[in-house]
């Protein structure tokens, strides 16, 4: 047996008559309208963040990360400094 696995995705509907996950949403019960705005919303937050990071130069980044480095803090620490 093989290792490894292949995915075929169909972005262009012509395999069934919609999008493909919507036989997955269907199983499990999800609204598909819900998950796409939680999704666009995520990615949203994430585009600030990553605003407010380009903010920060260099020099205070390497600062965060060796104090945390020092005082044993996590990654979510750090990442939680950023985000200040």
């Amino acid at each position: 047996m093989s290792d490894v696995i292949a995915t075929v995705w169909d972005f262009g509907k012509t395999l069934i008559p919609g999008y493909m996950q919507d036989p997955i949403f269907k199983h499990y019960g999800v609204e598909a309208a819900a998950f796409w705005k939680e999704n666009s919303d995520e990615i949203e937050a994430l585009q600030k963040k990553r605003s407010s990071m380009s903010t920060k130069t260099p020099t205070t980044l390497t600062a965060l990360f060796a104090s945390a480095n020092q005082s044993n803090r996590s990654t979510a620490s750090i990442m939680s400094c950023l985000s200040n």
